[in-house]
């Protein structure tokens, strides 16, 4: 034996000791996670779907979802897998980095790295279904088994060579020459051998039809996504009602296959580059409603929802690609420091590009008359113990400017029906909001001040949801 070999050999064992211990370290922190986080068990569903994203077709990624008493299946009809993709699934390695992208481009988000292992959360053996392909070679099908049970560090390095010995005679297999675009050629399939898994399955699915919707605005390369167990499709619709340059109006279905009976989502989004925000509206014959977001929406999103981030206490919901998120996905670093970090100041531009789209959907909101203007004005300071955000710049930077405009705008609508603002243009208070600790006196409050000066008092229907908003 040469000292090269000897190296060589050295070199092949130290690699297999990284992956192992890699994935031994996120496999125990997580495990730890699963029963009394409540974010953790909602990761996988987002995990699945991002990389389905990343290997759509011109036309889009179809991805179809089957949740069964004995497992979860997971289908898309992108791309085939290459070389690369089989081993950077078997080694757990990030095909692709978040690299500073181009101006006015997206970062590329990673394909197969450490937030897959989440989805090991469902089952920690999953069984994977696809199609591989090069450009010079032809297309072969393969089955193998990604075996995550292991806590010894030998366990899991048998395990990871084992699953890649399933593949090394991928040559000798037959051809697939009944390969079809667009088919659901890939499929992972994870058996669901206890409670944990049931209940790590149901808080996936149940985030996934909440977010959805927003979640098909803000990722155009998911053409539809099908949960076969529940019989729904969700479908973005494809016309947009443009209102202006940055404001425009979107349309998601949700189709009960079963009854064959159809809800509407309607969302009016406000964007510059790659900054949107978003509200969830109803539109009628000749006005539209604002409506409220639901508490178990996240505020951010990164293309995909960051889940955690349900009190982050903004009245819309924003989204950029080139978020820096933390390393679970549960919010952006938005701390200060006396050292330069470019992606806490990245984050920063971006929440001041929000809160910029925010002031003009205001406007446009309140210039033409929409109704549940007290919905945008549901900001406060963060009670949450988020520690990636430093609370003196959110208030300094975010909550008071907008308090500011809120003051000054008319988005009252008093007891006569007409809008009104909270301060004229002295400075001086115009709207006037009955104050008590107790709901009664409140109550009472209004009934009395209304028989005198309505004009001046905003609608009793408003009362609760404006009380101490601003």
């Amino acid at each position: 034996m040469s000292y090269k070999s000897r190296f060589d050999s050295l070199e092949q064992k130290a690699h297999h000791q990284i992956i192992a211990t890699k994935i031994s370290k996120e496999m125990g922190e997580l495990r730890s996670l699963v029963e009394k986080s409540p974010i953790t068990p909602k990761r996988w569903i987002w995990e699945l779907i991002q990389n389905a994203k990343d290997v759509h077709l011109d036309k889009g990624v179809k991805i179809r979802i089957d949740y069964q008493p004995e497992y979860v299946s997971f289908k898309h009809n992108g791309m085939p897998f290459t070389a690369d993709n089989i081993r950077f699934l078997i080694e757990q390695i990030s095909t692709k980095s978040r690299s500073r992208p181009e101006e006015g481009k997206s970062k590329t988000t990673g394909k197969f790295g450490t937030g897959f292992l989440t989805t090991h959360l469902l089952s920690e053996v999953v069984t994977v279904k696809g199609v591989a392909k090069e450009p010079d070679l032809d297309y072969r099908k393969f089955e193998l088994q990604l075996d995550r049970s292991g806590f010894e560090l030998e366990d899991i390095t048998e395990a990871v060579k084992k699953s890649k010995e399933s593949v090394a005679d991928l040559d000798s297999s037959p051809i697939y020459l009944e390969y079809l675009e667009g088919d659901f050629n890939t499929e992972f399939v994870y058996p669901l051998l206890d409670k944990i898994s049931v209940n790590v399955a149901e808080s996936g699915l149940n985030n996934l039809e909440i977010c959805l919707p927003y979640t098909l605005l803000f990722v155009p390369e998911i053409e539809k996504v099908e949960i076969v167990s529940s019989s729904h499709l969700f479908i973005r619709s494809k016309e947009i009602e443009k209102i202006n340059d940055e404001i425009s109006l979107h349309t998601v279905k949700l189709i009960d296959t079963d009854l064959i009976e159809e809800k509407i989502y309607c969302i009016a989004v406000c964007s510059f580059g790659l900054t949107s925000i978003a509200m969830p509206i109803q539109k009628d014959a000749d006005s539209i409603s604002l409506l409220p977001i639901d508490e178990q929406v996240p505020r951010l999103f990164c293309d995909f929802p960051l889940v955690g981030t349900e009190k982050f206490h903004v009245p819309i919901i924003i989204n950029n690609p080139n978020f820096n998120p933390t390393d679970p996905r549960d919010g952006i670093y938005l701390t200060s420091s006396e050292r330069v970090n470019p992606r806490i100041d990245e984050n920063k531009s971006i929440m001041n590009e929000a809160k910029s789209l925010y002031f003009k959907l205001l406007d446009f909101a309140v210039t033409n008359n929409w109704k549940n203007l007290h919905l945008l004005a549901q900001i406060k300071a963060i009670s949450e113990d988020y520690d990636w955000v430093d609370n003196n710049w959110f208030i300094k930077d975010v909550v008071n400017p907008i308090r500011e405009k809120l003051l000054h705008i008319p988005i009252v609508t008093n007891a006569d029906g007409s809008l009104i603002s909270i301060l004229n243009e002295e400075e001086k208070i115009h709207s006037w909001f009955p104050n008590s600790g107790s709901r009664e006196v409140r109550n009472e409050i209004w009934e009395i001040s209304n028989y005198w000066f309505p004009y001046r008092l905003h609608t009793y229907q408003t009362l609760r949801a404006q009380y101490c908003r601003i």
